[in-house]
């Protein structure tokens, strides 16, 4: 099995008993090695530059930095320096980044390569640290006394340190424990919800359905809530609720036709809930007789139905012959690079004609820009025309 480039656990065992890590083979295959070789040609070990050798054998010897540039035929340079230096404080045994810190808060070289480190030196209230651990406080506790709060040695050596872990309620908490009511459970009722004792041990633990019922308990008060003041707002025009819903139901409006309305077709809710519904076209007297005509003419019932609840002629609606989908006319090229002009897609296009559109206005009137609703674009015309209706 090999990974992403390449590579098996097999060729990774060769490298590794050829002393290359797995990183450098990975980093060898990314620059094009051949894998054979990535493997087997040995990490180059890192040489020392000769000059920090010089530099250690020069401090070794007790030769000042002055001697070193003259014996060595050296240019005093900062870099240099610092070089110098810096292998000083690594025989004082200060590490590079204090000395490098100490370089940054201004210090000159020789004093950050020599000056000892604050470790190892006694503090001025070293006699009040030991009376402190005797006292039963730690170190820590102690210098965060004095540093960190500013108490004074004596007081933060002689005041006991508190104990969290000591409660004053351990008979509440076995009572809790026979109640099957956890240690945790107990002290988050009385440290964090305040509780008292004996209630937070005696009151049983809420089961798992009973937090989920309360839970969609508070869910659906906090929806009644939201429902009741949308319903109380005389400015709403395009929020549904399920008074609004019984409402429209009661003037036989279903709930899919009343949020299309509004949600598709941009409806006030007034306007949804209470403008009827068109079910039926006023039939001529004549209907009966036309209808055999459109059957005799080859056209569905529904059909003939459909064209004169659109407003065809009756003689029209029960001659005209249906187009069949192979046959069916299909839209001018012009206005169809007119609308991929204007920004129009194909689909809303031929939506629009379908909708009714003239086909100049479906080519040409841009679509809405995104994030904007037509919701929005008749809103005032909404509120003016909402007096015409019950508020609810």
């Amino acid at each position: 099995m090999t990974d992403s480039l390449g590579l098996s656990t097999e060729q990774y065992d060769i490298a590794k008993k050829n002393g290359i890590p797995k990183r450098t083979v990975q980093r060898r295959v990314k620059n094009n090695w051949p894998i054979k070789k990535a493997i087997s040609v040995p990490v180059r070990k890192k040489r020392r530059p000769k000059k920090d050798e010089d530099i250690e054998k020069a401090i070794s010897e007790g030769i000042t930095y002055e001697q070193y540039l003259y014996m060595l035929n050296r240019v005093n340079s900062s870099k240099e320096a610092v070089s110098y230096w810096r292998l000083v404080a690594k025989k004082n045994k200060i590490s590079v980044g204090v000395f490098r810190n100490r370089r940054y808060a201004g210090w000159d070289l020789e004093r950050a390569a020599t000056e000892p480190t604050d470790k190892g030196k006694l503090r001025s209230d070293s006699k009040w640290i030991e009376k402190a651990i005797k006292n039963g406080i730690s170190k820590k506790l102690f210098k965060h006394r004095v540093d960190i709060l500013g108490w004074s040695p004596e007081g933060a050596a002689t005041r006991p340190a508190r104990n969290l872990n000591i409660r004053t309620d351990r008979e509440w908490i076995k009572v809790a424990n026979g109640n099957g009511i956890s240690f945790r459970a107990y002290t988050n009722r009385v440290d964090n919800l305040f509780w008292d004792p004996e209630e937070a041990a005696t009151t049983p633990v809420m089961s798992r359905d009973e937090v989920v019922a309360l839970a969609m308990e508070g869910k659906e008060a906090a929806n009644r809530m939201i429902q009741k003041r949308i319903n109380q707002d005389p400015n709403n025009l395009f929020k549904i609720t399920d008074e609004h819903r019984k409402i429209a139901a009661s003037n036989g409006i279903r709930t899919g036709t009343l949020e299309a309305r509004v949600y598709r077709y941009g409806w006030t809710v007034q306007e949804a809930i209470s403008i009827p519904l068109k079910r039926w076209v006023d039939k001529p007297e004549e209907y009966e007789k036309y209808l055999q005509q459109a059957i005799d003419n080859g056209i569905e019932q529904s059909t003939f139905y459909h064209r004169l609840k659109r407003g065809w002629d009756i003689v029209k609606a029960s001659t005209t012959s249906t187009i069949l989908p192979s046959t069916k006319k299909k839209f001018r090229e012009e206005d169809i690079e007119t609308a991929k002009k204007n920004g129009i897609s194909y689909k809303t296009f031929s939506n629009r004609v379908y909708d009714g559109w003239s086909t100049e206005d479906a080519s040409t009137i841009p679509p809405l820009p995104r994030g904007q609703f037509h919701n929005e674009e008749r809103t005032e015309n909404a509120l003016n025309g909402l007096k015409g209706f019950q508020k609810i």
